[in-house]
């Protein structure tokens, strides 16, 4: 639906529907953060509404804490770059207590 048809229709951009499922899992819309480079998803929430997105995809997590690989963690290569960040994470008890949004 284009602008001018929703304004024809008496209906505004933010009546459409753009809700989405993912096998049994219902989201608002389709837009879900990657893990990885946007972390637990509360790093990016002065640049990002969290509320706004479909859901968020968090970065690896394990029952404890994990320190995670030493540095150096990155190594230039001819063909590229190596990695290995070893899955570092709070856990999933500072990760609920402390990641998670809270309710509204």
């Amino acid at each position: 639906m284009t602008s001018s048809s929703a304004a024809n229709s008496g209906r505004s951009p933010a009546d459409v529907d753009l809700s989405v499922a993912i096998g049994a899992l219902r989201f608002r819309n389709p837009i879900i953060a990657a893990s990885g480079t946007f972390g637990y998803g509360l790093e990016f929430s002065h640049l990002v509404n969290l509320n706004r997105l479909g859901g968020l995809v968090t970065k690896g997590l394990s029952l404890e804490p994990i320190e995670g690989a030493p540095a150096p963690r990155l190594c230039e290569t001819p063909s590229g770059m190596l990695n290995a960040v070893g899955l570092q994470n709070v856990g999933v008890r500072a990760f609920v207590e402390q990641k998670t949004p809270r309710p509204r």
